[in-house]
């Protein structure tokens, strides 16, 4: 099981998606690993990721590998205490997904 499925699973949180949360939260959030951030992201990226995903003849599958892929290297990063984010998690998703996209799998 791929750690995005387990950190979809594992939260038995409510999540309230109406709920909106600055960078900064996210990343204490991430840094904390407190699950039910993963779910917020997925519920606000996966939309975009997707349509840039199948605009490249990808399908559904590829635009969670490229979602688990940047939500593991966001967690990597954010291990190092100096990590400092110096755009929008939108703006990361959208550079992340064009680079990613055009990779051979």
């Amino acid at each position: 099981m791929s750690i995005f499925e387990l950190l979809m699973k594992e939260s038995a949180e409510i999540i309230n998606y109406c709920e909106e949360y600055t960078d900064n939260e996210i990343i204490e959030c991430l840094r904390n690993r407190q699950s039910y951030v993963v779910h917020w992201l997925s519920d606000r990226y996966m939309p975009m990721i997707r349509l840039m995903i199948y605009q490249k003849g990808g399908t559904n599958e590829d635009a969670r590998d490229i979602f688990q892929d940047g939500l593991i290297i966001m967690l990597e990063k954010l291990d190092d205490k100096k990590f400092n984010l110096t755009c929008k998690f939108k703006t990361f998703s959208i550079v992340y997904v064009s680079t990613l996209e055009n990779c051979p799998r």
